[in-house]
């Protein structure tokens, strides 16, 4: 179960739209003027982290952590969402955890933005819809 809700969020920003050129300067004009916030510390990150991928991990319990240091970022949801931009601060990490046959699967990475302490939206790997400012 915990796989399928995984996927559908995976295809869910995987739908996600490309920025153009003059968007994407309008996206960074407004993100110049955007509220984050306080910078989170690194327990507060890994606090939120942790909260977001208990219901994804088979053993939550298990999971080890390497998180990156956070940045001020925005991403651009899916056009079929209604495309809202979402600013926050984006932190990479990579998680390792236990499958189900009790062995760990390797890190792998994940991206996620965390606003007022807590992830606002995640996703596997880099793939070029979060854009740093």
């Amino acid at each position: 179960m915990k796989q399928l809700i995984l996927a559908s969020l995976l295809i869910a920003i995987a739908g996600c739209g490309t920025v153009s050129k003059s968007e994407r300067g309008e996206l960074n004009q407004a993100a110049a003027t955007f509220e984050y916030g306080e910078e989170p510390t690194p327990a507060a990150i890994e606090a939120a982290i942790r909260e977001r991928m208990v219901t994804y991990l088979k053993d939550p319990a298990s999971a080890q952590y390497q998180l990156g240091k956070p940045t001020k970022g925005w991403m651009k949801g899916n056009p079929l969402a209604g495309g809202k931009v979402a600013y926050g601060w984006q932190v990479k990490a990579l998680i390792n955890s236990k499958n189900s046959y009790g062995g760990y699967t390797g890190f792998q990475e994940y991206l996620f933005l965390i606003h007022a302490g807590k992830v606002i939206d995640a996703a596997r790997g880099f793939d070029g819809h979060w854009l740093p400012l």
